[in-house]
């Protein structure tokens, strides 16, 4: 029961508002939210509770900005949300280190998840037609992932949109080198392959 999963999150997270499992109460809360009742209101509401409780967290503001993205909502505050998340990821806090995690991991872990940031802030910028922002966001992105799927495949599509059409077909095919087929890719792949 979906309501009733809500229910037990939010009295998990009124008893224990820093317990150990908070920050995956409130992934679960928005996932919930976001996909179980699809109601953007409702992912708002948790997720500015979540940050104004915790204005430190950076995974409070990635994983608003990450949902936000998503659904197509707020999407001022999805880009402020990724801004915040980067600056927190650069000295980030030690309490975010699982404790069975060797530091050495841990931080290119956070290196992967900076560049998960910066390739969403990138989309972000692009839907917002803020195209020059978007190619710096995208090429740290490169810098910090070097070999991701989907962020080749955003990155094509900015490179298409731009006009960069050789750039953008060498992004599709390093996205479709991936293995993992996305829509955006095969389309991006089909439209500039038709052109020749």
């Amino acid at each position: 029961d979906k309501q009733k999963r809500l229910e037990l999150l939010e009295e998990y997270l009124s008893l224990f508002p820093r317990g150990l499992w908070h920050n995956m109460a409130y992934f679960s809360l928005l996932n919930a939210a976001a996909v179980d009742l699809g109601d953007t209101q409702k992912l708002q509401e948790y997720a500015e509770r979540w940050i104004r409780q915790e204005p430190d967290n950076r995974l409070a503001y990635a994983s608003a900005a990450h949902w936000y993205l998503e659904k197509g909502v707020a999407e001022e505050a999805t880009a402020q949300y990724l801004e915040q998340a980067i600056r927190r990821i650069e000295h980030p806090d030690p309490r975010d280190k699982p404790a069975y995690h060797p530091d050495e991991l841990w931080r290119a872990d956070l290196e992967k998840a900076k560049g998960r940031y910066y390739d969403n802030l990138g989309r972000v910028y692009f839907k917002q037609g803020r195209f020059k922002e978007a190619e710096r966001a995208f090429r740290e992105a490169t810098l910090l992932l070097p070999f991701d799927h989907r962020l080749y495949a955003h990155l094509g599509q900015f490179l298409e949109e731009e006009g960069d059409t050789a750039g953008a077909l060498k992004a599709y095919l390093k996205s479709a080198r991936g293995g993992n087929e996305l829509p955006e890719t095969e389309e991006g792949l089909r439209r500039l392959l038709s052109l020749t």
